[in-house]
């Protein structure tokens, strides 16, 4: 498609996921907290169906848009989980390997405070994504990428690369 949806000066949405007849596409990159956005699935090339949450309820106006949802340097990932019927956010924390899951009823939130759940293999870990199309709700899979150049100097052959995981939601 030609152009872009958004504008330069808009926030960077580019965090989509899919529920029900909607697609939801959240900012990357935020200050603070992220903004939210959607439309129906059957418009979601078209710009002027986007609705933005504005702290009470979706609004045409991008200007209105309210951050919802904390973001990381080093990223983060957001899907519905239907095992715990819950909007789950995955997120690297900045400068560290630590993942951090949060949870929400609703695409806008309010979204739990994102808690340490364990550390990832690798020295520098970022872009975690998920897979919801790969497992069956309880159980979903997680790529993100590392890079261990920094500890392995030439001593070791695997400097990193995408790594893949299993994570198991229970109700």
């Amino acid at each position: 498609l030609p152009g872009s949806l958004f504008g330069e000066a808009d926030p960077q949405f580019r965090k989509a996921m899919v529920k029900d007849d909607y697609v939801y596409v959240y900012a990357a990159e935020c200050p603070k907290l992220c903004p939210v956005t959607r439309a129906p699935l059957s418009r979601a090339t078209d710009r002027s169906a986007y609705r933005f949450w504005d702290g009470k309820q979706w609004s045409a106006d991008i200007a209105s848009a309210k951050g919802v949802i904390q973001s990381s340097n080093y990223g983060y990932d957001v899907m519905y989980n239907s095992a715990i019927q819950r909007y789950v956010q995955v997120m690297i924390g900045n400068l560290s390997n630590k993942l951090y899951l949060s949870y929400a009823k609703d695409p806008q939130g309010p979204w739990s405070k994102p808690s340490e759940s364990f550390e990832l293999k690798g020295n520098i870990t970022y872009v975690p994504y998920l897979h919801p199309e790969m497992g069956d709700g309880t159980t979903v899979y997680m790529t993100y990428s590392r890079d261990d150049s920094a500890i392995c100097k030439d001593a070791c052959t695997d400097k990193g690369g995408v790594d893949i995981m299993k994570l198991t939601f229970k109700k």
